[in-house]
C-alpha cells in the first residue's frame, strides 16, 4: 500500500537527484511513464544521467526530442517516475511546466512534482 510523502521530494531523494553522486547511480534504469494520445500508459526507461532535482519541488528531463515520451509530455503534461529499489520503491508524479527547452536531438522538460508515493509491501 503506498502512503503520500507529499508534494516535493524528501531530502534522500533530492540528493539522489542532484547528480552530486553520479558515478555510483550510472547503469541503473528509472521507468517513467507517460499518458498517451489514447489513454494508455507509455513507459520509457531513463537512467539517472536523464534526471536532475533543480529543487524539492522541481525535476528537470532531457530526452530525445523526436520521442514519443517527449511528444506525450508536451502535449498532456503528466508522467510518472518510478523508482524501484531493494530498499525502497517510490513513485514521484509530476507535471510538465511550459514548453520544453529544445537543443539538437535532446527536449529538456522542466516538471512540477505533484506527489511523492511511497509503496511498500502490505
Amino acid at each position: 500500500m503506498s502512503r503520500s510523502l507529499g508534494p516535493g521530494l524528501p531530502p534522500g531523494l533530492l540528493t539522489r537527484f542532484s547528480q552530486a553522486d553520479l558515478p555510483s547511480r550510472l547503469g541503473r534504469g528509472l521507468p517513467f511513464l507517460t499518458l498517451a494520445a489514447d489513454g494508455t500508459l507509455h513507459p520509457m526507461l531513463c537512467s539517472y544521467l536523464e534526471w536532475l532535482a533543480v529543487d524539492a519541488r522541481t525535476m528537470r528531463l532531457a530526452i530525445a526530442a523526436q520521442s514519443r515520451s517527449a511528444r506525450n509530455l508536451e502535449e498532456r503534461g503528466v508522467g510518472t517516475l518510478l523508482l524501484i529499489e531493494p530498499t525502497e520503491t517510490v513513485y514521484i508524479k509530476c507535471r510538465a511546466t511550459g514548453a520544453p527547452l529544445r537543443r539538437g536531438a535532446l527536449a529538456r522538460f522542466s516538471l512540477a512534482v505533484e506527489d511523492v508515493l511511497e509503496d511498500s509491501p502490505t
